[in-house]
């Protein structure tokens, strides 16, 4: 029998002459050894051959190369060990696993109150929101800043509430303090910019003048130019936006867009006259046209949104809406006509639909939340739900101590605070995220 391979040599018949069945044994497995050094795919089909001619199984879980595994199950020579040459590529790339239950104590801050290595993150991050990657901290600068983020600590002020002061005294130019503000050239070169920017065009001599002064006085208070620049920007929008109350082209314009943007159509004339007078009004005011807009929205939106208390389906949405929002599911029928006729009641009273769906909630969270009860135990729901709501996928059960230092400030909130069980909830979930930024 011959057993042949389109990739690689073919190997001698077994018997063929004179020679012994020894020395015939003896060139197949030089053959084979000739063989195998063509590498064939995992699943060969001179593997089969191979093995009905030495009687010798393949192992189950065959390497790279399975004739050079039945080889040297034949021979009692161990096989070299092939060296991988290239890396191999990622093929498949699975979501990101969920976060880990929270291993540190989540604690109060009055009882676990930010560390030194927390404070310089504070500090890290308050400098990179004023200046991004443009400028880096002084070694006073950032020494005055972790004294001030220490004070703030030592007072009882959580990481949060440290970093965003640590921002606010950055842009105000108490980082610069000592450092002295922008040059006179500086800001004057700022306040041209910012003109620019805001109204797109260059300053007449007049407004020149004046942008330069203000910038001055900022720069007084230890402003750098690109900080002058930007705070200059809001006056000059505002400025900019100024609207001559008897410009009623203007005044008709801001009304417009204000209607179009909640209505989604333009305006009837008599719609129109209507929001007009009252853009006047406030333009007599002083207000600007941005201020203007926005104040005219609200009461389109309430006059839009305004519910008939005899339209039942409307109030059935409401009521929906309102409920899926606090309890993550459908109301039943009889639920469905409780809230329902709250909301019916409200329509009654004149209330928008966005008011009512709103006035409909804190009953509903109250109703959820046990129906109002603060006792101990019910405290302790409250504590977990705080925790089930601010961990998310990092979750876990307060500990022993978690829960009886969480049950101090949720006592003290129930019995000093006289706050409801809603309103006990979300004070949790607000502590317990400052807890949880402090770590």
């Amino acid at each position: 029998m011959k057993i042949s391979n389109e990739r690689g040599p073919k190997v001698p018949a077994q018997s063929q002459g004179p020679k012994s069945a020894q020395a015939g044994e003896l060139d197949v497995l030089k053959s084979l050894e000739t063989l195998v050094k063509t590498p064939g795919p995992a699943a060969d089909p001179l593997l089969a051959a191979l093995q009905s001619l030495t009687g010798v199984a393949a192992p189950e879980a065959a390497p790279a190369d399975p004739v050079l595994a039945a080889l040297s199950a034949l021979t009692g020579v161990q096989a070299p060990t092939a060296t991988a040459t290239q890396s191999t590529a990622r093929t498949a790339f699975s979501a990101d696993a969920p976060r880990a239950p929270l291993s540190q104590a989540l604690l109060p801050n009055s009882v676990n109150p930010p560390n030194e290595e927390r404070l310089f993150r504070c500090f890290q991050d308050a400098w990179k929101s004023a200046y991004g990657n443009t400028k880096l901290a002084s070694t006073a600068e950032r020494e005055a800043l972790m004294k001030m983020a220490t004070d703030l600590r030592n007072q009882g002020k959580s990481a949060v509430e440290i970093e965003y002061a640590l921002l606010a005294h950055i842009k105000g130019g108490g980082a610069a303090a000592g450092a002295g503000g922008a040059s006179a050239a500086d800001a004057r070169t700022a306040a041209t910019e910012a003109f620019k920017s805001t109204f797109r065009r260059e300053p007449t001599p007049d407004e020149a003048r004046h942008w330069e002064a203000e910038a001055h006085k900022l720069a007084e208070k230890g402003m750098d130019a690109t900080r002058i620049k930007y705070a200059l920007m809001t006056p000059m929008q505002q400025a900019r936006d100024k609207v001559d109350p008897n410009d009623r082209n203007a005044l008709s314009t801001i009304a417009r867009e204000a209607f179009k943007g909640v209505y989604g159509r333009e305006p009837n004339p008599t719609e129109l006259k209507e929001w007009t007078d009252k853009a006047e009004a406030m333009a007599k005011d002083g207000k600007d046209a941005t201020t203007i807009k926005y104040a005219l929205m609200t009461p389109m939106q309430q006059a839009r949104d305004k519910v008939d208390p005899n339209d039942r389906n409307a109030l059935n949405t409401l009521a929906r809406e309102a409920f899926k929002s606090v309890f993550g599911r459908e109301p039943n029928p009889t639920e469905l006509k409780e809230w329902a006729d709250k909301a019916e009641a409200m329509a009654k009273d004149g209330k928008d639909a966005t008011t009512i769906k709103y006035a409909l909630i804190t009953p509903m969270q109250q109703a959820r939340d046990g129906g109002g009860r603060t006792d101990d135990a019910a405290l302790v729901d409250l504590i977990k739900n705080a925790f089930r709501d601010v961990l998310r996928d990092a979750y876990r059960e307060p500990s022993p101590r978690e829960e009886r230092e969480w049950l101090k400030v949720a006592q003290k909130l129930r019995d000093e605070g006289k706050l409801s069980a809603t309103a006990i909830k979300h004070m949790l979930m607000a502590e317990v995220r400052v807890a949880y930024g402090n770590l």
